[in-house]
């Protein structure tokens, strides 16, 4: 089973993010939505990491960047997905670790970059075995 997290502020991008992926998925796996980069620091140090990672760039008065830093220096480390709305602060996070970009664009039912890129659950698997 896969610990999938998602980082983002907003309760409307978390609820999206969730409806974003296959049923297969949520039946199987453990998705999990944090409201703020404390609360997911909190839970990084108390419980087994995720073995996938989504990461919103503005989150509150944070940024995806400290996201990105704190998980590049745990083991293990987890695929990190930059998933902004913002192209600059995407780009920003790949160049800084993260190890792909799926867009985000807010106000939608579901996002179309995740169900583009995830359409069962290998296609998870494959991003995790990207880090062995």
């Amino acid at each position: 089973m896969l610990r999938i997290w998602f980082v983002d502020d907003l309760e409307s991008n978390r609820k999206m993010w969730r409806n974003s992926f296959p049923l297969d998925v949520l039946e199987k796996h453990t998705l999990r939505t944090f409201p703020s980069i404390k609360a997911l620091f909190n839970a990084a140090e108390s419980e087994p990491l995720p073995h996938i990672l989504f990461i919103d760039y503005y989150i509150g008065e944070d940024f995806g960047h400290d996201v990105v830093d704190y998980f590049l220096k745990v083991a293990p480390r987890p695929f990190l997905v930059a998933h902004s709305s913002a192209f600059a602060a995407n780009q920003a996070m790949v160049q800084q670790g993260a190890h792909i970009v799926l867009e985000k664009k807010p106000g939608k039912v579901f996002t179309a970059s995740i169900r583009q890129h995830i359409r069962s659950e290998e296609d998870l698997f494959a991003w995790v075995r990207h880090l062995a």
